[in-house]
């Protein structure tokens, strides 16, 4: 998985739900357009990773154009045209947002797969991301599917 991602609001609201904010860890540099900083309080933020970049309304209004099709909210628009405009992955967990990724051929993956990849990694051991993955399903305001948690899960061993 690349140093460098852009997230929109979900990934971060439902780790900091579970008191897992630690995982954003394993990017060396998580970037957020300034309307996500705006919608998750970006003030008191504890991550040190984290960079606020800009928006050219320019170009916002060409990724609107090419995305048109698609239901997005404002925080996700944003984060999509950064992760385009910068070639970096793509982190959400809004099937819609997701699937405007990959139309603009953007690598996406979802809070489940920043768990998997932070025990991967050594950032946490396998009961913790286990117990993080439960924790998702159980204690955040992220819906998941008992069959993506199943799968989720199968990706520790």
């Amino acid at each position: 998985m690349p140093k460098k991602a852009v997230s929109n609001t979900g990934p971060i609201i439902h780790l900091f739900e579970i008191d897992e904010l630690q995982l954003l860890n394993i990017f060396e540099e998580l970037i957020i357009p300034p309307k996500v900083a705006e919608e998750i309080g970006i003030i008191n933020f504890p991550a040190k990773n984290i960079r606020i970049i800009p928006l050219n309304e320019n170009e916002l209004q060409d990724t609107k154009t090419k995305l048109n099709q698609f239901k997005l909210h404002e925080g996700e628009l944003h984060s999509l045209h950064l992760a385009n405009k910068l070639k970096v992955l793509f982190l959400t967990d809004d099937l819609e947002a997701r699937e405007a990724a990959i139309f603009l051929n953007i690598e996406v993956h979802g809070k489940l797969g920043v768990v998997v990849l932070g025990y991967k990694r050594g950032l946490i051991n396998k009961e913790q991301a286990q117990k993080t993955i439960q924790q998702l399903y159980w204690n955040s305001s992220l819906f998941l599917t008992p069959f993506i948690v199943e799968e989720a899960l199968r990706l520790l061993e």
